[in-house]
């Protein structure tokens, strides 16, 4: 996870909008030759914009931060997750708590370059 935190911190993303910067992950992972799923469904009500490994990587730039965490809780209670990364541009996400159900959850926090 580490490994992966420092590959997405260390880019700089040109975004105006959340499926923007879901895109420009996409590129990141794909030219860092790091495997990764998109929006798959991890169960019915949970589907992380990127599964990297059993990694799930949330992609947010809006959202009130309770519901965030709400989701991101959601995908810590799946079996198939064993962290959450949270990429944001909004700094009231850094309040996400460090562990959920006992699994890691990081915070990349992104300034937006628009």
């Amino acid at each position: 996870m580490e490994h992966l935190i420092e590959i997405l911190k260390g880019r700089r993303y040109r975004y105006s909008c959340e499926v923007e910067l879901q895109d420009e992950i996409a590129r990141v992972l794909s030219s860092s030759s790091i495997p990764y799923h998109r929006e798959s469904p991890e169960s019915r009500e949970s589907r992380p914009d990127f599964m990297v490994g059993a990694t799930a990587v949330e992609v947010k730039v809006d959202g009130a931060l309770s519901k965030v965490i709400r989701q991101l809780h959601r995908y810590a209670s799946l079996e198939s997750v064993e962290a959450i990364i949270l990429v944001t541009n909004k700094s009231r996400h850094r309040g996400v708590p460090r562990l959920m159900q006992g699994k890691p959850v990081r915070v990349v926090y992104l300034n937006p370059l628009l």
